[in-house]
């Protein structure tokens, strides 16, 4: 993914293939800056693009502008997918720059769940600009935003901003990227503040850091 479309490389022929946008073309990449590509279980890989969510059927070779079936589809077909996380379930998480994080399953091609900033809901996430997704150990999700750190709790569907006065203070540290590990451990890019792990029980916390400058993206 770049750029400038979206470039498949085949090992066998040693041959590269290029897709891009065609206005004049039903089945074609709906915008060429490609931010994250995730392959699902049935073999589809899902894209995420400055113009919504695709679904790419490989033995057909199409793409087909995906909106999840729900009340909110032309807003994930517009939104900008920074990245796309498939959890331990098979649901892929969606995190979009401007409406919050939606929830596919892509069995049913259906969004189930739309998390979005709710300013008068305290449970709701902090931020629509959402960053990344990852799931613990234990099930639960960890959602970086331009606002913090949220950790979620899919029985009771709560965000709760998760902090570190010295590591992770809150909404001056935007994570860019977000991992776990096999130890159980999380793992943050930030914008400005290095890289962070920590693990969720009991709550420890280190960084790595070049200097107060550095970005990890």
């Amino acid at each position: 993914g770049s750029t400038d479309g979206l470039t498949r490389y085949n090992p066998k022929t040693k041959r590269f293939t290029l897709f891009e946008h065609n206005p004049k073309e039903k089945y074609s990449l709906s915008n060429n800056r490609v931010y994250s590509i995730v392959e699902d279980n049935a073999g589809l890989l899902w894209i995420g693009t400055d113009e919504g969510l695709n679904l790419f059927d490989p033995k057909q070779e199409r793409f087909y502008h995906e909106g999840g079936n729900f009340k909110d589809s032309l807003v994930l077909k517009s939104t900008i997918i920074h990245h796309i996380y498939k959890d331990k379930q098979g649901l892929l998480w969606i995190s979009s720059f401007q409406h919050g994080v939606f929830v596919i399953d892509p069995d049913s091609k259906k969004c189930i769940a739309h998390y979005d900033h709710n300013p008068k809901n305290s449970n709701s996430i902090g931020s629509s600009v959402i960053f990344a997704v990852t799931q613990d150990l234990t099930g639960s999700y960890w959602v970086s935003t331009l606002e913090g750190l949220y950790h979620f709790n899919p029985q009771t569907k709560v965000f709760t901003l998760y902090e570190n006065k010295s590591y992770l203070p809150g909404s001056v540290t935007p994570g860019h990227i977000i991992k776990t590990d096999h130890a159980g451990l999380i793992w943050i890019g930030t914008i400005g503040r290095g890289i962070i792990y920590f693990s969720p029980e009991p709550r420890n916390f280190r960084r790595y850091l070049n200097d107060e400058a550095s970005m990890v993206f």
